[in-house]
């Protein structure tokens, strides 16, 4: 005897296909910042991963990581980054001091606003070393004069392109005499970690290593 089949109606299917809409647009938000989110840490400690490995050769050759705190700026930046992590690093171009073009740093942070502007061009992008590596990323070897016995380290993990905002894609680090890559600012409560983060952004790089490489859900993302 045959068997009757029942074929689903057309209000059925729309129904179907509504609520199916209705679940992706809930959830497909959540999955792509998820993404974006695992994206920008593999990349972050990718070229973390880089200079550290630079530092870690170039301690093996000269036994610590000197800089002479009488001597800043971006010629000596220049000299610091053509002793230190040139020779071990895969750079596709250099700006040496020059700040137009493609050399440009300007960045944003969370909130919108430019990081300290003044402070920024002034202290670190026009007293820097500009590199563009092979994996894509840029990396700026700072001397600025507020800090002139540290090295400071800006790493835009995509390059030049957006968003171009600290906590996103740009985040600074600074390196310690025994060739260590720390976060740039010290040790603090968490709250007041996140509240640099969601504004000025030079901490959110020590609240992603202290999450142990990871971006938390309380991240100002």
């Amino acid at each position: 005897m045959a068997l009757n089949k029942r074929a689903f109606t057309l209000a059925e299917v729309l129904i179907t296909l509504g609520i199916i809409g209705v679940v992706a647009a809930v959830t497909m938000p959540t999955v792509i910042t998820n993404y974006q989110k695992h994206v920008t840490v593999s990349r972050l400690k990718s070229t973390y991963a880089l200079l550290s490995q630079a530092l870690n050769l170039a301690i093996k050759d000269y036994d610590e990581i000197f800089v002479d705190s009488q001597y800043y700026g971006c010629e000596n930046a220049v000299q610091v980054s053509e002793k230190y992590f040139e020779p071990y690093l895969k750079v596709l171009k250099k700006c040496n001091c020059s700040t137009v073009g493609e050399c440009e740093f300007d960045r944003g942070t969370m909130d919108g606003n430019p990081p300290q502007p003044a402070y920024e061009l002034v202290y670190y992008s026009e007293r820097a070393q500009r590199l563009f590596l092979a994996n894509g990323s840029e990396v700026l070897v700072s001397r600025p004069p507020g800090d002139p016995g540290i090295i400071v380290l800006i790493i835009d993990i995509n390059g030049n392109n957006k968003p171009n905002v600290y906590g996103k894609d740009v985040f600074r680090f600074k390196v310690e005499p025994s060739g260590q890559i720390k976060a740039f600012t010290e040790p603090e409560e968490r709250d007041s970690i996140i509240m640099n983060c969601k504004s000025i952004g030079t901490a959110c790089s020590a609240l992603i290593l202290t999450d142990g490489w990871k971006i938390s859900k309380d991240y100002p993302w």
